[in-house]
């Protein structure tokens, strides 16, 4: 069987990278953006802020939402489904033979 796996854990590294990058890129502006116009520095800040949260936020939706395991290429969807249909219509065909 061809299987694909997602382990849950690797979105945590992007949430961890997300909150370094939002935290870190205005650390960084603050303590050496010293000749840099005060426009500048918020703009970078805030520039900073918003891709390291994007990326948090993203890590963390795609990390809850895609599946652990992909087998051949589609979604096992075996797991959803409790009988097949198939067997509804032949329990109705008993139950027609019954009365």
């Amino acid at each position: 069987m061809n299987e694909m796996r997602f382990p849950r854990w690797l979105a945590g590294f992007g949430v961890l990278g997300g909150v370094v990058i939002a935290l870190g890129l205005p650390w960084l502006v603050l303590v050496h953006g010293g000749d840099l116009s005060d426009g500048a520095k918020l703009t970078l800040i805030i520039l900073g802020l918003a891709a390291g949260s994007l990326m948090g936020i993203a890590s963390a939706v795609v990390g809850i939402t895609i599946p652990t395991a992909v087998s051949s290429g589609g979604l096992d969807l075996s797991r959803i489904c409790c009988e097949p249909e198939s067997t509804d219509s032949g329990r109705a065909a008993e139950v027609e033979r019954e009365s």
